[in-house]
């Protein structure tokens, strides 16, 4: 108002007025070149001001695309949600864990609220297609098919939740999405841990998410929009070959003269979730060619544990179209303006002056007014305690109060000038901008209209609005809408929650087919519901709901356990109670119901003063009951009376049903085996393993029987008794293997004495060779010991007469150096012949050694001469004794004689004689090139015994007489010429020296044995 002021003092001092009133010709110049001047500078702003607006439009048309693809997105991402929570909570279900019928009504109608050809499918365990609807045509043939392998049903086994894949091909080649969750479900035993039972899949088409959510979407006249993966690839595109592709390589595939990186940048953002507006270049647009600008707009949709994106896309030049068209009609009306101005100028400046002053003193008694009363509106508004907004006609906000601000989550700065369809949630948007768009243009003010708001954060409230209309002077057009809320979403919701308690109540009642009854203890009045009547007979309340009425119908001998008498018991026990008991029918039957109760409220003293509860007719369930039960008995007494084991098992391994006889054989009370997995309980570790690949190739139906099949079982005190089985499988009514069946047999002492009657079979049998054997010793002692005792006599005196003519041969030789003697010279004879008498006398010794220890043998005689010994004594002596055999079998022999080994107590040439046999063993079992022979002494320091290790790599021993080659007359080499004493001769001299033998052998590998004996030294 000063400026005004100060304009009006300027054109007072010019004296522009004569006193005729016309202004000078000098100002009517002044007042033309003040007018072209703002022409010129309304031209200069007004070309800025259609650059800044051409601007501000497409920022505004970017952002109502964004508008668009994030309601698009939160759509999807509301879909696959609700999917997938439908999904989680069906899996907790028992008729879906175990694929009862229920179970699979209960997907068929789930499947109701999926999209067109989508399809939901249950893998057990193993991953075979166990169910799948729709269940037609080709899908059909995909029953039993095996997904074991499949890379989706492993990712879905070791998930614990929902998971969803990328693009994949189904049997059909066509381009889907799968959603999974894992089964797991427990056997309901006492810290059982959940197991993989399966898992149920849907497998959504791709064609259909871009029919119900992408094609519809239009931004301005020809745009559209893309939905993009996790891995960034389209799911659904305009351009068809686009689907399935890699949204970073399929443009520069299409149009490889043009660079993409605007737009791969854009993508990246929106791969890490991000949400924005943008620009770039494309080659194409629905059938045009060239470089074509395009606004985008892009907002994320996370997608179970995956992030997708919805990005709507338009060209720059159909909002320039518009912008241009509105401009040239700016110009055009300009020019009129401008045209009248000029016209009109010097009239209206000569004219200006007579009211201005007034004018000025007028404005500003009307601002100070108008000023006051817009503060005292402002105020009102602001500080009222309930939401309110005002739009222009153009629907736009232009006043929120602070209620308002606090119920949206928007702030003034953040709505103010925005489209009010940003506040409507997607599913009412359209009727709520019919009712605003009603309300704007004077149709008719809101009264108690319920329209929801959805907050900034997403959440939706319900709101009751009233609205009011500002018109101008004419009382026709608006100039603002106010409106004014009360935020009911509170309200709303505990009244929703409360009919669908009521109507989840009402439908479960009539679904269960149960009565309810309401017990006022206070004023003894209590109501029972219509079903009550009906299932004894009567019409809904023809009878009152009394007391009496309810005691009277029950059974006598029931009364005193039934809730009116019982309920004393029940001050200091639990809230809820269950009963059984008899009530009469209006026919005069005796009904069971099962009566539920629960204390709903007490008084000070603890009493119940209110109870409500159902009651449910299980006359049948009774009735069958006691047929079970009959049946069960009369089927344990047979069970029982069976003379063998008979044992049912699940396919759990659990114990389900066994008999008088199997509880006696294992030493429990029944109470005590059922239940129990059998093979951990009832069997030895050893073999559980066997006898579980059995039972598991029988519940696989690899095995229809096992005829027979022996295994011990442990009984309670520890023992392990011998039963032959015979098992079959038990099937349910659709043929399906429930478990196995056994009949089992104690064998325990049947198989003790055929132990006992082959040890003795096998003793008589030695002895008989043993008996043999003496009548051959004795003849053989009788033949050798006469040549044997004569070379013995004999070879003493050749060494005396060695000694003696060892000179005479000495002289001669020094007269004849090359005369020999025998073919060998006196210097090798000097040398070789003394040992040579030696080892002569040695063999004749050990024949006559090797002849008693047959004839010790036969009589199962001890060693009786013994002394202190060294063992390393005895293998060097056995290795010079069999130096020869050593020679010529060209074996490498290795030896390893241990130092500082104690003595032990023995005979020591039947010590070598045993070192003797088990080498000539080992040359005799090499038929190959690189023989070898190890022998190691040494001192085992654990248990203070001597050893002697013999190794070969030869042939081995025959397993087939690997339990017997102690035995006499056991041998492989009976084409050699051998005859098997040498290891029972063997094994008898370690034996009679208190020591062991033993041997280990691998077929081609060769044989170790391991003499031991005990040392004397302390």
């Amino acid at each position: 108002m000063r400026g005004v002021e100060r304009f009006s003092k300027k054109i007072e001092s010019l004296h522009f007025l004569k006193g005729s009133g016309k202004p000078s010709w000098w100002l009517m110049g002044v007042i033309i070149a003040f007018t072209l001047l703002a022409v010129a500078i309304t031209v200069l702003f007004g070309r800025r001001a259609f650059y800044e607006s051409r601007l501000t439009a497409l920022d505004q048309f970017n952002k109502q695309q964004l508008i668009l693809a994030r309601s698009t997105a939160n759509s999807i991402e509301t879909y696959f949600t609700e999917v997938s929570t439908s999904l989680s909570t069906a899996v907790k279900l028992p008729s879906i864990q175990n694929m009862y019928p229920d179970g699979i009504e209960h997907l068929q109608n789930m499947y109701e609220g999926f999209l067109p050809r989508t399809s939901i499918r249950y893998l057990d365990e193993t991953g075979i297609l166990r169910f799948i609807y729709p269940f037609s045509d080709w899908r059909q043939k995909l029953i039993n098919r095996d997904y074991s392998h499949d890379a989706f049903f492993i990712k879905t086994k070791q998930a614990t939740g929902v998971s969803i894949s990328g693009i994949i091909i189904n049997e059909r080649n066509e381009k889907r999405i799968r959603m999974s969750v894992p089964i797991f479900r427990t056997d309901g035993k006492e810290n059982d841990k959940s197991r993989f039972r399966g898992a149920l899949v849907v497998s959504f088409d791709i064609d259909d998410i871009f029919r119900v959510f992408i094609e519809p979407i239009v931004s301005g006249e020809t745009g559209y929009a893309w939905l993009i993966n996790h891995e960034g690839y389209f799911i659904a595109h305009y351009e068809k070959e686009f689907v399935g592709q890699d949204a970073f390589n399929i443009r520069t595939e299409k149009s490889p003269d043009l660079t993409f990186e605007s737009i791969n940048q854009i993508q990246r953002s929106v791969l890490a979730g991000n949400e924005g507006i943008g620009r770039y270049v494309s080659g194409w647009h629905r059938g045009q060619t060239g470089h074509i600008e395009k606004l985008i707009a892009y907002s994320p949709a996370r997608i179970v544990d995956q992030l997708w994106s919805v990005s709507v896309a338009a060209p720059v030049t159909e909002v320039d179209r518009i912008i241009r068209a509105a401009a040239r009609e700016a110009v055009f009306g300009f020019g009129f303006v401008l045209l009248i101005l000029i016209s009109a100028g010097s009239f209206l400046s000569v004219s200006a002056y007579r009211w201005s002053y007034s004018l000025e003193r007028e404005v500003k008694k009307r601002t100070n007014e108008l000023k006051e009363t817009t503060d005292y509106l402002d105020n009102l508004i602001r500080s009222a305690n309930a939401p309110i907004m005002v739009w222009d006609p153009a629907q736009r906000v232009t006043i929120i109060n602070r209620f308002f601000e606090k119920m949206s989550g928007w702030s003034e700065d953040e709505i103010i000038g925005q489209p009010i369809d940003i506040l409507f949630p997607d599913n009412t948007r359209a009727s709520s901008l019919l009712k605003v768009e009603k309300a704007s243009k004077g149709e008719g003010n809101w009264e108690a209209e319920e329209i929801p708001v959805r907050r900034k954060d997403g959440n939706i409230r319900t709101v009751f609005w009233n609205s009011y209309n500002t018109y101008v002077d004419d009382g026709k057009t608006v100039i603002a809408t106010l409106a004014q809320g009360q935020d009911i979403t509170d309200r709303k919701q505990a009244e929703d929650a409360l009919r669908e308690s009521e109507e989840r109540l009402k439908l479960t009642l009539e679904a269960t087919y149960d009565g309810l009854w309401d017990w006022n203890l206070l004023i003894n009045e209590i109501y029972f519901s219509p079903r009550f009547y009906t299932m004894l007979g009567y019409k809904p309340y023809e009878m009152p709901s009394t007391l009496e009425t309810w005691i009277d119908l029950i059974h006598p001998d029931d009364r005193e356990y039934a809730p009116p008498k019982y309920l004393h018991l029940m001050k200091d026990t639990s809230e809820t109670f269950e009963m059984e008991f008899r009530m009469k029918a209006k026919s005069g039957e005796w009904k069971w119901l099962l009566w539920r109760g629960k204390i709903v409220s007490r008084d000070h003293e603890g009493n119940a003063t209110r109870m409500v509860g159902t009651n449910v007719d299980i006359t049948e369930r009774r009735r069958t009951r006691e047929v079970l039960q009959q049946e069960r008995d009369r089927a344990q007494k047979y069970l029982d009376v069976a003379e063998v084991i008979l044992v049912a098992i699940n396919k759990d391994q659990s114990v389900a049903l066994i008999n008088k006889k199997g509880c006696d054989v294992l030493g429990y009370r029944e109470e005590e085996i059922l239940g129990q997995n059998w093979f951990d309980r009832f069997l030895p570790e050893r073999i559980r393993d066997e006898v579980q690949s059995v039972f598991q190739e029988l519940i696989e139906g690899k095995l229809a029987t096992v005829e027979y099949f022996e295994n011990p079982v442990l009984t309670k005190t520890g023992e392990e008794r011998t039963i032959a089985w015979h098992n079959t499988v038990l099937t349910d009514e659709t043929q399906k293997i429930i478990g196995t069946l056994g009949s089992g047999e104690d064998i325990t002492e049947h198989k003790r004495a055929e132990e006992e009657r082959k040890q003795l079979e096998a003793q008589l049998r030695h002895a008989q060779k043993m008996e043999t054997m003496g009548t051959l010793v004795a003849g053989v002692a009788h033949e050798i010991n006469n040549p044997v005792n004569k070379i013995i006599f004999d070879i003493p005196l050749l060494q005396k007469i060695w000694h003696d003519v060892l000179p005479d041969l000495k002289e001669q030789a020094e007269k004849s150096p090359d005369r020999k003697y025998g073919g060998l010279t006196y210097e090798f004879l000097e040398n070789n012949l003394p040992q040579l008498l030696s080892d002569m006398d040695l063999a004749a010794n050990r024949v006559a050694k090797t002849v008693g220890n047959l004839k010790d043998f036969a009589r199962r005689s001890n060693i009786t001469d013994r002394r202190p010994i060294q063992i390393n004594e005895a293998v060097t002596n056995a290795l010079r004794l069999i130096r020869m055999p050593l020679k010529t079998s060209r074996i490498e022999l290795n030896v390893d004689l241990g130092v500082h080994i104690p003595l032990i107590e023995g005979d020591l040439s039947s010590i070598e004689q045993s070192v003797i046999n088990i080498i000539l063993n080992a040359i005799q079992s090499i038929d190959k090139e690189n023989g070898r022979v190890e022998i190691t002494t040494g001192l085992k320091k654990k248990d203070r015994c001597v050893f002697v290790s013999i190794s070969d790599n030869g042939q081995g021993i025959d397993p087939s007489i690997a339990d017997k080659i102690f035995d006499p007359f056991v041998s492989n080499k009976q084409v050699e010429g051998g005859i098997g004493l040498g290891l029972s001769i063997t094994y008898n001299i370690v034996e009679a020296h208190g020591g062991s033998i033993t041997f280990e052998s691998k077929k081609g590998k060769g044989t170790t044995f391991l003499l031991m004996f005990p040392s004397i030294e302390t």
